[in-house]
């Protein structure tokens, strides 16, 4: 019971893709529990058809974030096209002035009755929005997918634990299975069948890592298909989470083979040594060997960062080195480079994970929304943001982070940014910047 008390109050925004239409999103509210009005977010895929059944994917937000910040989160985890549901936890989480910055599925508090209450009714939440969404999309029943980040991952593990015959397989991250788990649900057989693939940061301060190693080693121990992979952050999600997050949804729905790159990327006319590469029975360090090769003798830009790609998926701690090299390398292609550093972070690997903390970013313009603050200012696709109301700012986390930290009778906003060299002071008001931004390496 000790552990659950330390949780902290934390955003995590997920990526939003910069292409997203307003017009693949449906915003609703449901009642539920006679007063209560509780909102969802539902994303279709481009050119969704009714008549073509989609995997759904589950997205449920952590202690004090609210369902908007997962917009986007079906078509990084399944870029052929899934629906995303996003419910609203059910309580209301308040900072110190009062203002409620987001919801949550259950309070922090030291009275476990309640607390147990609170989740029954979270639990019964999700499930009547997932029937509802179920009866009113067109999904294919056998393939729905359940992500969590923090409190949201504890919910996916617990709805999996107990509600095994809804999902195809459960993601939580950042989080630990909760006591409140019936200990007679790791006999159930239907539940012993659903994989997990638990994410977890190394560096968490607020859920401790090992909570999560014991929990998967838990399920283990009864049978269950469960993994767990390390990155290093703190308790926060970073893409190659997300990127492992999406290669398990494509490894369960294309029956356990390791996914192709044309199918991750829907990328074609890539060289048939890759796929004969992954097809391999060979241990991470040949494989690391012949795809290093195979990037030295393809000089073609894209097929040399989905090899980089591979070589962290196939965790090769051997080529640390080579990636090193490549993420250093200013010369190469800002999309190689990163690739590289992504896929230094899934080495598992003490000193891969010292060269990817110590990375430095900066944070840029990729596009300017019309009407927006931004565009009436002057903001340009390219500059790069150095501070916001006197915070350095690096990651798009920090201007979270930023904002969050705003008094709430605040009326403007100094903005530094950096344009060609030039340091340009803007004044914004309180809210929407009106920008899409791409985190660089320097």
């Amino acid at each position: 019971m000790k552990r659950l008390f330390c949780f902290i109050i934390v955003i995590m925004c997920c990526t939003i893709l910069a292409q997203d239409s307003e017009d693949l999103f449906i915003y609703g509210q449901e009642e539920f529990e006679v007063r209560t009005l509780l909102n969802y977010v539902i994303e279709l895929p481009e050119n969704y058809d009714p008549d073509t059944k989609y995997p759904l994917i589950i997205g449920l937000h952590g202690y004090g974030d609210k369902p908007e910040s997962y917009r986007g989160t079906a078509r990084i985890l399944f870029p052929e096209g899934a629906i995303g549901l996003y419910p609203q936890g059910p309580y209301r989480q308040l900072n110190e002035w009062g203002r409620s910055p987001g919801f949550c599925w259950s309070y922090i508090t030291e009275d476990n009755e309640d607390r147990m209450t609170m989740l029954d009714t979270s639990l019964r939440w999700v499930l009547n929005i997932l029937e509802k969404t179920l009866d009113s999309y067109s999904v294919d029943r056998s393939k729905v997918f359940l992500y969590g980040f923090s409190q949201g991952g504890m919910m996916s593990y617990q709805l999996g634990l107990t509600y095994p015959e809804y999902f195809r397989g459960v993601i939580p991250a950042g989080a630990f299975i909760d006591n409140t788990v019936d200990s007679l649900v790791f006999n159930n057989t239907a539940a012993k069948r659903l994989p997990y693939l638990a994410l977890h940061g190394v560096y968490d301060q607020v859920i401790d890592p090992d909570w999560d190693a014991g929990s998967i080693e838990k399920l283990k121990s009864y049978g269950f298909n469960a993994d767990l992979k390390l990155y290093p952050t703190a308790h926060s999600i970073i893409q190659p989470m997300l990127d492992d997050a999406r290669d398990f949804i494509y490894q369960e729905l294309y029956e356990g083979d390791i996914p192709s790159l044309e199918k991750i990327t829907r990328s074609k006319d890539l060289p048939a040594e890759l796929d004969k590469i992954l097809l391999l029975d060979d241990d991470a360090v040949l494989i690391s060997s012949s795809l290093q090769q195979l990037y030295k003798m393809n000089k073609d830009a894209e097929t040399r960062e989905k090899i980089v790609y591979l070589l962290g998926a196939e965790r090769c701690i051997d080529a640390m080195g080579f990636l090193t090299e490549l993420m250093m390398d200013k010369t190469l292609e800002q999309s190689n480079r990163q690739a590289a550093f992504n896929a230094l972070a899934k080495l598992e690997n003490e000193t891969a994970w010292e060269i990817y903390q110590n990375a430095e970013y900066k944070l840029v313009v990729k596009e300017v929304v019309d009407g927006s603050q931004a565009a009436e200012l002057g903001i340009m696709p390219g500059d790069i943001i150095l501070s916001y109301n006197g915070q350095v700012i690096s990651y798009r986390s920090d201007v979270v982070k930023a904002k969050e930290m705003l008094p709430p009778d605040q009326e403007t906003i100094e903005m530094i940014i950096n344009r060609n060299g030039n340091e340009i002071k803007l004044e914004l008001k309180p809210g929407s910047i009106g920008v899409y931004l791409d985190e660089i390496l320097k």
